[in-house]
């Protein structure tokens, strides 16, 4: 989910202008921690990321991101990865540059948009959580595709109904492969 949304939804504030404020207040609290975090903890890609994102684009699959943190975080992490767009990836889209968080498809139709891509059906939509699927399917995306190395276990993500449930990143290429 996009972060404040989440941190709303874990908060127990009554509407109105008081609970934005609280939520805006708990919000920075997140993301100078976040901050802190990831300027000391080491941040390394998934196994098997970088030998899958070479493998998608050597076959001319453009690879959009996208996250539901905010740009500036998620381009500080995609930096200490040493990664970069137009190199392991074509296209970065963040939460904070759509109007509606997933599940909505709006981060998925924006990278369409950016990246020429008119047919949601040739779109697969890869994640480790039960949203990142929905937002898939609301998308119209020709393929699903659920990765148990992140956020959930298989079960979770079986809930959302994905076309595949895969344990390593690279079982994409088994999958894209197949008739």
């Amino acid at each position: 989910k996009e972060k404040r949304q989440a941190i709303s939804g874990l908060m127990d504030v009554k509407e109105g202008e008081d609970a934005e404020a609280e939520i805006d207040k708990a919000y920075q609290r997140f993301l100078s921690q976040l901050s802190k975090a990831y300027a000391t903890l080491p941040v390394q890609p998934m196994p098997g990321a970088e030998r899958l994102l070479t493998y998608l684009r050597a076959q001319g699959v453009k690879v959009a991101l996208n996250t539901g943190y905010n740009r500036a975080t998620a381009l500080h992490l995609l930096g200490r990865m040493r990664w970069e767009e137009g190199i392991q990836f074509d296209l970065l889209i963040t939460a904070d540059e759509v109007s509606n968080p997933r599940p909505a498809p709006d981060m998925i139709h924006l990278a369409m948009e950016k990246l020429g891509i008119t047919e949601a059906e040739q779109v697969a939509k890869v994640g480790d959580s039960k949203i990142d699927i929905e937002e898939g399917k609301n998308a119209g995306c020709g393929l699903t595709v659920g990765v148990t190395t992140g956020a959930q276990k298989a079960e979770q993500l079986q809930e959302a109904s994905p076309d595949h449930i895969i344990q390593q990143l690279e079982q994409i290429m088994v999958i894209l492969r197949s008739p």
